[in-house]
């Protein structure tokens, strides 16, 4: 299977779990289904140690040593949207980035409704100045900046699209430039681009994919720009500023989209590009900031930064985030 045909089918989520279950009997039975419904795609040794690792690394989450962070300087923030099924992965991410960067970085964290207090915790624990934001201020927020009566579909799309929250719920909601970072990354150099765009940010910024993912047809999003539609945007990495967006052109484009296409799982990422098109734009270089990772570049990084979709996640379970851990333990 190619990459291509594997990234429509296999979109960036953890291993299906259990969510609220707490009786161990559970996992007799939930555990093998798991892995017999990966393998049946893959193959079941893969699908094994993908499982393993995956529940290795939520356990190590909630043991990381808690880091040291210079306080001395203004922070840096960064913006990360979690809940249940990804906390471990976020604070694997924001970790990493504080390990390498050696400045003084802060995890501004968006509670997706489904983060419990244990969660907090570990986050806080292990990243002494990580801010919470509710979904009580989020949607405050929102019911200013973005009014239901102004923005139906942005607003409809969030409980039912919960992706669309990266662009609502991080850049739509507070003023000035904000970056946000998908959760399934590791940072394993310093992100020296990436920290030069967060002290002085003036145009928006993006990590590169290695294909097209915008879900709808070039044909469709043409018909809808006066700009050429930029190539390869990958929001994993994303920063905007509220104020130079425009947000009732993003509202009648996804309604547009919608209604012609229906609900695409890129469609979040597919509005982004097209707000950024046009304009002038910052990349982070695609040989330091890596989508997809290979098994060998997994093994024995070389990158600054991996981020983990489709089957790549194999590596990210099984290699990735035991870097973070072993650095983390020292």
């Amino acid at each position: 299977m190619s990459i291509e045909s594997d990234v429509s089918k296999s979109f960036a989520k953890p291993l299906a779990k259990p969510r609220r279950f707490k009786l161990g009997l559970w996992r007799w039975y939930y555990d093998p289904l798991v892995i017999w419904t990966e393998g049946a795609r893959v193959n079941y040794t893969d699908a094994t140690l993908k499982y393993v690792g995956y529940r290795q690394m939520e356990r190590a989450a909630r043991h990381l040593r808690p880091i040291k962070i210079d306080e001395s300087s203004e922070p840096l923030e960064v913006h990360f949207l979690t809940g249940l099924n990804f906390w471990y992965q976020t604070l694997f991410c924001a970790y990493s980035m504080i390990q390498q960067a050696r400045v003084h970085i802060r995890p501004v964290i968006f509670d997706d409704g489904t983060l419990e207090p244990q969660h907090v915790e570990y986050l806080q624990r292990a990243m002494p100045t990580t801010r919470i934001v509710s979904t009580c201020e989020v949607e405050e927020r929102l019911d200013h900046y973005l009014p239901v009566s102004k923005f139906p579909t942005l607003r409809g799309q969030r409980p039912v699209f919960p992706l669309m929250r990266k662009l609502t719920d991080i850049h739509g909601s507070a003023p000035g430039w904000k970056v946000f970072l998908d959760s399934d990354m590791l940072f394993h150099r310093e992100p020296k681009f990436l920290l030069d765009w967060l002290r002085a940010p003036r145009v928006p910024l993006y990590m590169a994919d290695f294909m097209n993912s915008y879900g709808y047809s070039d044909e469709l999003i043409a018909s809808l720009l006066d700009a050429e539609m930029p190539s390869r945007v990958n929001t994993g990495i994303c920063g905007l500023n509220r104020e130079e967006v425009d947000w009732e052109q993003l509202e009648a484009w996804a309604k547009t989209l919608l209604e012609r296409a229906g609900l695409n799982h890129f469609l979040e990422q597919a509005l982004t590009a097209m707000s950024l098109a046009g304009k002038e734009q910052a990349v982070a270089p695609r040989e330091d900031y890596v989508v997809f990772p290979e098994r060998e570049e997994a093994m024995r990084p070389r990158a600054v930064m991996h981020h983990y979709v489709a089957d790549s996640r194999f590596y990210y379970y099984r290699y990735g985030w035991r870097h973070v851990a072993r650095k983390g333990s020292e």
